[in-house]
């Protein structure tokens, strides 16, 4: 499984984004927030809103992007862990891993 690295100062705010569709019963969680990072906000954005350019509804059910807000707090290199499963769940279908470097 890759891992992704991020760079970030003490102090400020980072951004992650999984592609999500939450109509499957799947949902990205954060299996353990580090003690140098702080979940400031998630939200699922819908990848089409509203009418498309022919004038028809926006899929029902369609995919989008689950945003993950942080912020930096202390120093350091740690490690997040997103799990993509059903809550109703055990196992997740897929995991996701960031190393973030925080100065």
């Amino acid at each position: 499984m890759p891992v992704h690295v991020i760079t970030v100062k003490s102090g400020e705010l980072f951004i992650i984004e999984l592609p999500a569709n939450p109509s499957t019963g799947y949902q990205w969680s954060v299996v353990d927030v580090p003690h140098a990072l702080e979940l400031v906000e998630e939200h699922f954005t819908p990848a089409i809103t509203g009418t498309t350019a022919a004038g028809v509804p926006a899929a029902v059910g369609s995919g989008g992007i689950h945003t993950f807000n942080f912020m930096a707090n202390g120093t350091g290199e740690v490690e997040i862990q997103f799990d993509l499963k059903r809550v109703w769940e055990s196992e997740a279908i897929e995991r996701r891993k960031f190393t973030v470097l925080v100065s």
